[in-house]
This record gives C-alpha cells, structure tokens and sequence, in this order.
C-alpha cells in the first residue's frame, strides 16, 4: 500500500517528498525491492502514448530505502521544482501519475495505479 495521498496536489515550485511502501496484496508483508526497478510517471491521460512529461527512476528522484527492518519495501520519491518545469506552460490542470514496479523476480506490479496528478499554478495579483 503506499503511503502516498490521492489525488496528489502539487503546486508549482513546490518540493514535495513523498514515502512509497510497497506490500504483497494476499497477506501485507513488505516486498523487498532490492534488484527492483521502480517509476513514476505523469501523463496528460491514461495510457497516453505521448512521453512522459515527468519521469522518475530509482537514481533519478526516486532513492530506495535500506530493504531491511522497518524500511524493507520502502523507497522515497522526491518531486523537486524543476521535475515540475515541464509542466509550467499549460497552467493549473488535472493530469494523470502511476507508479509501477519490475521486480528482481521478474513480476510487473503497478504501486499506484492512474490517478489524479492535481497541477496548481499560483497567480499573483498585484
């Protein structure tokens, strides 16, 4: 389950952390994600075929936990103010984020399926 809210507000400029905890469905344990490859991605729509207008890896705004103890299964993903600069020419605007996992066993889990990636701009008025 993760430990990320739904639908995730962002706001521009912001830099955001969020803990990612990922668990077996049948019985709650943690899954070790040591050899695992994990993703974010924010698109304008559901399987849209477009690239990604933000893409997160492990290495690259995604850092995994130690997978031991209480961290086992966890990874911390890091939305930082220039992951968010793709975003910035369309305004405020709901678009559409995943989180999907390949583990070292070879099975492809989706973390978060498709949900809202709530993009708010601020105006300033004078």
């Amino acid at each position: 389950m993760p430990c990320v809210e739904q639908p995730l507000i962002i706001w521009d400029g912001e830099h955001r952390t969020f803990r990612l905890r990922v668990t077996n469905e049948s019985d709650g344990s943690r899954v070790n994600l040591g050899g695992a490859t994990l993703e974010l991605e924010v698109k304008h729509a559901d399987g849209a075929s477009d690239p990604a207008l933000i893409h997160l890896e492990i290495g690259s705004g995604i850092t995994l936990e130690p997978q031991v103890g209480d961290t086992e299964g966890e990874a911390l993903i890091d939305l930082a103010p220039s992951d968010l600069a793709p975003l910035q020419a369309g305004g405020s605007r709901i678009l559409r984020y995943d989180v999907t996992t390949l583990l070292a066993s070879g099975k492809r889990k989706k973390v978060i399926p498709p949900s809202d990636f709530d993009f708010r701009v601020v105006v300033n008025q004078a």
